[in-house]
């Protein structure tokens, strides 16, 4: 649960100090941290402040709701409007930062913006690099990252399913910031194990499913790059499917084939080309081959005498030779 809170950031030695309220106190106070660090604090006394070197303190008190720490917080600003030792800039007659309750709040925070950006652009390559290097040891430690997945969590859990899908524009800025974006080993290394074990739901399979049939709808003709297909080789090298993925492909591919007329089964010489040049040389292990030999009985066990003469005839005719199918079958 947030914690609702007016709070002073003060310097005990030179007295100065800066007074804030929020609805989310330790939130507020990382946002402050993380400004500070990066040197794009909005107010830029407590900045100079920081960048001195001395030690800040936070000293928080409690209130029961927002509406009572932002009036807490304004009686607070008030009294030290003359206080030279208080660091919030008056902005209206509420005085302090109170950004969020004044009428030209989009201009200030424009300014306020502008002012970050160009205060970026003035700083050396190497003044960069020392920010970005702080604040990304601040932020990617192990319990800053698990601080964040909290939240998030706590957060995504508090939506309904329908708050929680994402607009069509949103998708499509996603998509597009993905197009040309190449991992890190050690990044894919992470994704791996992240969904190692994990299996999707009913419905995020057909989601997915529907979501690969509506975007090969939308590029045909699809042509993998030889790179593609030798990357998919290699993933599947030596992967032994599972009888139940098994059962899985033998009725999509009897599905497939109960849906379309015997011409649109029949193989293109293009097709059949292929075929042959990448079985050409291929060693059968015996277990292959009685699996085969298996399959085969089935396949021509399933035939009524009629269907199984005219297979043989077919058969002999493709081959031009006679004794193809042996008589034990």
């Amino acid at each position: 649960m947030p914690t609702i809170a007016v709070y002073m950031i003060a310097d005990e030695i030179s007295k100065k100090f800066y007074i804030g309220s929020t609805g989310d106190l330790k939130r507020r106070l990382q946002e402050h941290k993380y400004e500070l660090k990066a040197q794009t604090h909005h107010n830029k006394k407590l900045q100079e402040l920081y960048d001195s070197g001395v030690k800040l303190k936070i000293h928080p008190i409690k209130i029961e709701t927002i509406e009572k720490a932002k009036e807490l917080e304004d009686f607070l600003l008030k009294q030290n409007t003359n206080n030279p030792n208080m660091l919030n800039v008056s902005i209206d007659s509420t005085g302090g930062n109170g950004i969020n309750r004044n009428p030209n709040r989009e201009d200030i925070v424009n300014r306020i913006k502008n002012g970050k950006i160009e205060n970026w652009k003035n700083k050396s390559e190497e003044e960069k690099a020392i920010i970005t290097q702080k604040v990304k040891e601040a932020t990617n430690t192990p319990e800053a990252r698990e601080k964040r997945s909290i939240g998030f969590r706590a957060y995504y859990d508090s939506l309904t399913p329908e708050q929680r899908k994402q607009s069509p524009e949103t998708i499509e800025k996603r998509r597009k910031s993905l197009i040309g974006l190449k991992r890190t080993d050690e990044t894919k290394a992470k994704m791996t194990l992240a969904h190692t074990g994990k299996k999707a739901s009913d419905s995020a399979k057909a989601n997915i499913s529907l979501g690969k049939k509506e975007w090969y709808k939308n590029n045909k003709p699809y042509v993998r790059t030889p790179e593609t297909l030798r990357k998919l080789s290699l993933s599947n090298s030596g992967k032994k499917m599972s009888e139940e993925t098994k059962a899985k492909i033998s009725a999509n591919k009897k599905e497939w084939h109960a849906n379309r007329s015997p011409e649109e089964r029949k193989l293109t010489e293009e097709a059949k080309l292929k075929i042959s040049l990448k079985n050409k040389g291929r060693v059968i292990s015996e277990e292959r081959r009685k699996e085969m030999s298996i399959a085969q009985k089935k396949f021509l066990n399933s035939m009524s005498a009629e269907e199984l003469k005219k297979y043989r005839d077919n058969l002999y005719g493709s081959r031009k030779r006679k004794n193809v199918i042996s008589p034990d079958l």
